[in-house]
């Protein structure tokens, strides 16, 4: 049941996004599609320092001044711009290099700027980055040229090989094959391939509060495969679905994620089994989905189980799924529905059609620390599906 913490301005703002992936052994039968596959493409580029010459992943690439000071490999700004490891900028008037690395590198740093003269590091607004210092670039025939020792926090590494210079990088690509995928029943099941390199990507399921938890799903090892030369890791996942829309994400730490639109629903309501916590007893809707036409009121009724004098009115809360941005947003004003003799009831009007997300929020009751004061869970919701007509 996910619980989103709430003072009616200020739905969700401790949500909560846990990871609780379990990865088994699994014997692999027989091979199935995949919706997502993580790869790696490694780079190097050798320097020749006495002659200059360059070779890109073995290929000739060319020759390049490549100056030694005090120990210190510098390099010409347009060389690491045309080996693809991203987009260099200069600034004539303040005599500024600004290197901004290729996203798929994944880099420490979105971006460094050099000044000529200067041994700092800038971020882009212009601020220092604290304690990053190298050797300072320098002007020279007209070109520009730069450490090459801080471009380890722009994704490359250097080192002195036997007279040579070696940069090496890697391109990291997350290629979501199945951006929407759809089930016949509350569980979906499916497969990833990510290189072995790497540990196995965490699943996680998108909550209406924007955030990602891990309850529920479960992962297991399914072999391995080779494509293009390349071997991969097979995984299988086990995923929960509500009816309607369900976000999924794998992700792998600082290699990326892909995010699919995963879609069940139910033959009959009863399939979906309500969401409620205590002391909240649902009793309409009965299930945990619900269909109405445009325009039709939504009877909304249940029992409290507890006694508590904080216990004085329930909140009805609406929120609708955008396709567009894939993500849920609040929808028209609460409902306010009273508590008496520990039952409450109360009444929405269907709007547009659409996916929605019916959240029954307790009164502001649960303490927290600081100023915030007494706050609201979300003791129970429903998926309401929303047609033109029944």
């Amino acid at each position: 049941m996910e619980r989103y913490w709430t003072r009616r301005a200020i739905a969700a703002a401790f949500a909560v996004v846990l990871s609780a992936l379990n990865v088994t052994a699994y014997a692999a039968g027989a091979e199935e599609e995949e919706v997502a596959r993580f790869a790696i493409e490694k780079h190097e580029a050798r320097i020749r320092v006495a002659t200059g010459k360059v070779t890109l992943d073995g290929e000739p690439f060319g020759t390049y001044s490549v100056p030694v000071r005090g120990g210190r490999a510098f390099a010409p700004i347009r060389l690491l711009e045309r080996l693809g490891v991203g987009a260099v900028g200069w600034d004539g008037e303040r005599r500024e290099v600004t290197v901004t690395p290729r996203p798929e590198l994944r880099a420490p740093l979105h971006a460094a700027v050099f000044r000529v003269g200067s041994s700092a590091l800038y971020a882009e607004d212009g601020s220092r980055y604290a304690g990053l210092e190298a050797a300072a670039p320098f002007l020279e025939g007209g070109r520009v040229y730069v450490p090459l020792q801080p471009f380890a926090y722009l994704g490359v590494q250097a080192e002195w090989r036997e007279g040579e210079l070696l940069l090496t990088w890697s391109v990291k690509r997350v290629n979501v094959l199945q951006p929407v995928l759809s089930a016949s029943q509350r569980e979906l099941q499916f497969t990833a391939l990510y290189d072995i390199e790497w540990a196995a990507p965490t699943a996680t399921l998108g909550s209406v509060s924007g955030g990602w938890s891990g309850i529920g799903a479960s992962a297991r090892s399914a072999g391995e495969s080779e494509i293009d030369g390349r071997r991969y890791a097979r995984i299988r996942y086990t995923v929960p679905l509500k009816p309607g829309p369900n976000l999924v994400r794998l992700d792998i730490d600082k290699v990326g994620e892909a995010v699919m639109e995963a879609h069940w629903t139910p033959n009959r309501p009863e399939e979906a089994p309500p969401e409620t916590t205590a002391p909240l007893v649902l009793a309409r809707p009965e299930h945990g989905y619900a269909i109405a036409a445009e325009g039709e009121s939504v009877r909304i009724e249940g029992t409290i189980t507890e006694e508590n004098e904080l216990f004085d009115t329930m909140t009805l809360r609406l929120v609708r799924y955008d396709p567009e941005s894939r993500s849920f947003h609040s929808y028209g004003e609460p409902v306010r529905a009273p508590i008496r003799d520990n039952a409450f009831s109360g009444e929405i009007v269907a709007p547009a059609a659409g996916w929605y997300r019916v959240l029954v929020d307790s009164p502001e009751y649960h303490a927290t620390p600081g100023p915030l004061g007494p706050v609201s869970l979300t003791w129970g919701s429903f998926v309401l599906e929303v047609r033109a007509d029944k």
